[in-house]
């Protein structure tokens, strides 16, 4: 029974050794003149939370905007190309026009000689 109660006696030692201790420590950090002064500004803090989201914020609208001048951007040129596909389809076609109309003009006009007929010249040609 004894030891049972040397060891009470002792784990009560240590928490009351250890209660003096914490008491010393903040002891030394209240009278402790430049700790003291350091202390947390929260209310500063606070305000460079606000500014830093705010800022955050500022750049994840200009990221969206610019994003989406992008996209506007690309349709564009896209519309364009397809503009350019086109106008040279279509004066691929106008000079293919353009050139049978011309072939066909000339072959009426075109003396074949003796022995030639008009299939065989046509084959010639093609």
């Amino acid at each position: 029974a004894k030891s049972n109660d040397f060891d009470r006696e002792q784990a009560e030692a240590r928490v009351v050794d250890r209660r003096r201790r914490l008491e010393e420590e903040r002891k030394m950090r209240i009278f402790n003149a430049k700790q003291r002064t350091i202390g947390l500004d929260l209310q500063g803090l606070e305000q460079q939370i606000m500014e830093k989201q705010a800022s955050q914020e500022l750049e994840r609208r200009r990221d969206q905007a610019f994003a989406d001048r992008l996209l506007v951007t690309e349709q564009r040129v896209q519309m364009m190309e397809r503009d350019v596909q086109r106008a040279r389809k279509d004066a691929a076609l106008s000079l293919q026009v353009y050139f049978d109309d011309s072939l066909s003009q000339t072959r009426k006009w075109v003396t074949l000689p003796a022995g030639v007929s008009r299939q065989d010249a046509a084959k010639t040609f093609k």
